[in-house]
């Protein structure tokens, strides 16, 4: 439907140019100067049936070259599409795996190496606390909620820890 909208606004124009040229020689070409109404300059443009000049055909198959590029040029980005799409759902979803070990070395200057000292006299030994207490009494001292004289110091420490931070080093002190 695009391609004979087109064509049809080429054929007109091109029809509208032939014409403008035909007045314009005419009247600047030193010949006899030939009247011509309005309406003879408008009924060619009207007429359904005109004969269609040479410069047309040039048009019409420059027009139908450069459709058959866009549609060629569609397949290929369908082809490439197509196996992007594809490549996606080959790479497998991989998470990045959290260094509890890493995580834990500030923590081992007053927890030990393996979480096996009483920090500053005070706190539990960390490695004989179930996974689900070292994570819980985390989270207290990160909303405050959990600690005694410990809780402002600790706070302080644990405060930037993702919840998958917290549990990298639960497995990795407690076994």
């Amino acid at each position: 439907m695009m391609q004979n909208q087109i064509l049809k606004k080429g054929k007109l124009y091109l029809l509208s140019s032939i014409t403008a040229s035909i007045l314009l020689s005419g009247c600047f070409g030193g010949e006899e100067k030939k009247e011509v109404s309005a309406e003879a300059v408008v009924k060619p443009v009207e007429q359904p049936k005109v004969e269609q000049p040479a410069g047309t055909a040039v048009a019409e198959s420059v027009v139908k070259e450069a459709v058959e590029k866009v549609e060629v040029a569609k397949e290929e980005v369908k082809d490439v599409v197509a196996t992007v799409e594809k490549e996606v759902q080959q790479t497998p979803i991989t998470t990045p795996t959290i260094d509890g070990a890493k995580l834990y070395a500030k923590c081992s200057s007053c927890h030990g190496a393996n979480g096996e000292k009483v920090a500053l006299n005070v706190s539990k030994i960390i490695k004989d606390l179930s996974k689900e207490n070292f994570i819980s009494a985390v989270k207290g001292y990160q909303s405050g909620t959990y600690g005694g004289s410990m809780k402002t110091l600790m706070t302080g420490q644990v405060k930037s820890l993702t919840e998958d931070e917290i549990k990298a080093i639960a497995n990795y002190i407690i076994k």
